[in-house]
């Protein structure tokens, strides 16, 4: 069919015939049963399209409709060019137009679509002749065309500034990004919040500077410096016919802009244009993270299974790490459950992904107040293997990133999944002992905290039935004993690991597993201010008295 348009180039009244009863032919090969009865309009000589038609159909058909119509307008096809881009141009100005008449019932006739191309052909005509002025006339255009009550000319006027952008970059001019800052119509055009594709792509562009651009991560997983990257950029400027590279905003413009649209109806906007990498640089700004939540989220959230195509090839990862972001800065209970589990999902593929250590801390933190504030969410964590994943922060070099990760396997700590994984006492679980009783002597108040919190609720929840396996893990890498011992006489020691240890200690001596006796001495030994009435410190002294009475019981 379509080599029998693609012969058809003479613009003949005959070929016109021809190929209008070519395609009433083949239209009516693919209609369905039901529809075979409708009429075909004999005045244009070409079918209607019935709105039971499958949408599957809708482009190859679509597509001919063109290319005959290119022709009845006295199109050649000998410029195979031009005709791409004619087709190219029509299929995205009609898509729309005829999956919404395959729904709605209205027919698309041949005038509908002869008049789609004619628009779309137009309107590029328009874009082009407008570019060949100067900034200040391009900049004016585009301002008028935004004002337009019509969506179409508030589309067009986005699709003339990114060309706009575009061409002065490839020129190696940044004038005019800079004037689409100062002059404050970057904000006009964020705060427009079109569902179109030119204004994701455009929002988002003026909300990224220099400092997020897509190489400087790709430099940095590759072990590449900012001052080769530099260098790699600069040589490609004068090599001909290589891949332009994408020149964003200034840092000290693109900051004001964040600031001025992170407001409720700059958010709003964004969402209401689906523009979620718009929406994720404004989670750079710890300031927008809340607005953002309530107000993008769902926008924001869908943008992690955006295509490697989309944008700049890096909207999933910005969206994820924004994510992160949200979870690490927003009160989780103020989320719903499906938001929680997606933002912690999230954190779990941003972890190993991270190129630098504030990602990691991102991710941890989120983590540790979504495990933390969401009981229920823990099981859901620890079943996506969280407990491989996290404990590699716990390595850290840096005390933030260390200290979220052991935060965030106290929090896992209490979930079947890690309870059966130390149940099974393997090589991997009594090295993770092991670690989990050195860190409880780690400088950090807060690696101590949660690292004798481990140790406590893993042995506090052992399996009686498997003969408490875990304790006697404890028991038999003939560090954890000692540790406890050391930790609960420790009169210097903060209040709540001492306390933490004693749980563990308790839950080792009520095990009855042998190796545990010297516990009883550490907790008769065991000195506590008398006169002090600290809530941790009386607990500590009624868990002490309850387990050495336990002990005269029993013996």
């Amino acid at each position: 069919m379509v080599d029998e348009l693609r012969e058809s180039s003479a613009p003949t009244k005959g070929n016109e015939d021809h190929l209008r009863a070519a395609l009433r032919d083949y239209f009516l090969s693919l209609r369905t049963p039901s529809a075979d009865k409708k009429e075909v309009s004999a005045a244009e000589g070409c079918p209607r399209l019935d709105r039971r038609t499958k949408l599957r159909t809708v482009i190859p058909r679509l597509t001919l409709l063109i290319l005959a119509a290119l022709s009845v307008e006295k199109r050649s096809f000998q410029d195979s060019k031009r005709l791409e881009e004619d087709v190219d141009a029509a299929l995205g100005g009609m898509k729309a137009t005829l999956q919404d008449s395959l729904l709605d019932g209205n027919d698309v006739e041949w005038g509908d679509i002869v008049s789609g191309i004619k628009s779309t052909r137009a309107e590029a005509d328009d874009i082009d002749a407008t570019l060949k002025s100067d900034g200040g006339a391009i900049g004016h255009t585009i301002e008028e065309w935004l004002a337009s009550p019509s969506p179409s000319t508030q589309k067009k006027g986005l699709l003339l500034c990114a060309r706009a952008l575009l061409a002065q970059e490839g020129s190696s001019s940044p004038s005019f990004l800079k004037s689409v800052y100062d002059s404050h119509l970057a904000e006009r055009i964020v705060l427009l919040g079109l569902d179109c594709v030119e204004y994701r792509w455009l929002a988002g562009f003026l909300l990224r500077s220099e400092n997020e651009h897509p190489l400087d991560r790709a430099a940095s997983a590759e072990g590449l410096s900012q001052k080769s990257l530099g260098a790699l950029q600069t040589a490609l400027k004068k090599v001909e016919g290589a891949p332009m590279v994408i020149q964003f905003g200034d840092p000290e413009r693109v900051r004001p802009l964040r600031r001025a649209v992170g407001s409720r109806d700059g958010v709003k906007a964004l969402a209401r244009g689906k523009c979620s990498i718009g929406l994720a640089m404004l989670c750079i700004e710890q300031g927008d993270r809340s607005m953002v939540a309530q107000l993008g989220l769902s926008v924001l959230l869908k943008g992690m299974d955006a295509p490697e195509s989309d944008g700049f090839g890096d909207t999933a990862l910005l969206c994820r790490q924004a994510a992160c972001q949200i979870g690490a800065s927003v009160d989780p209970r103020s989320l719903t459950y499906a938001q929680c589990t997606t933002i912690a999902d999230a954190c779990l593929k941003q972890i190993p992904a991270a190129t630098n250590e504030l990602e990691e801390f991102e991710a941890g933190l989120a983590l540790t107040r979504l495990t933390g504030a969401v009981p229920d969410l823990r099981a859901f964590v620890a079943n996506k293997r969280a407990w491989g994943i996290v404990r590699e922060l716990a390595f850290s070099s840096n005390e933030r990133v260390q200290t979220v990760g052991v935060e965030v396997l106290c929090n896992l700590s209490s979930t079947e999944k890690v309870q059966q994984w130390f149940s099974a006492s393997t090589g991997s679980a009594e090295e993770d002992f092991k670690v989990l009783t050195a860190l409880a002597f780690a400088e950090p108040l807060r690696i101590r905290t949660a690292a004798t919190g481990v140790l406590a609720t893993l042995l506090m929840e052992d399996d009686e039935e498997r003969d408490f396996p875990i304790a006697r893990m404890a028991v038999r890498n003939d560090m954890t004993v000692p540790s406890l011992s050391r930790i609960i006489t420790d009169e210097h020691e903060d209040m709540g690991v001492r306390y933490r240890a004693a749980t563990a200690a308790q839950a080792i001596i009520a095990s009855g597993v042998d190796g545990g006796e010297d516990l009883i001495e550490t907790l008769r030994n065991c000195k506590i201010a008398s006169d002090s009435d600290d809530a941790v410190a009386v607990s500590m002294k009624e868990l002490v008295r309850k387990t050495l009475e336990l002990c005269e019981d029993s013996c």
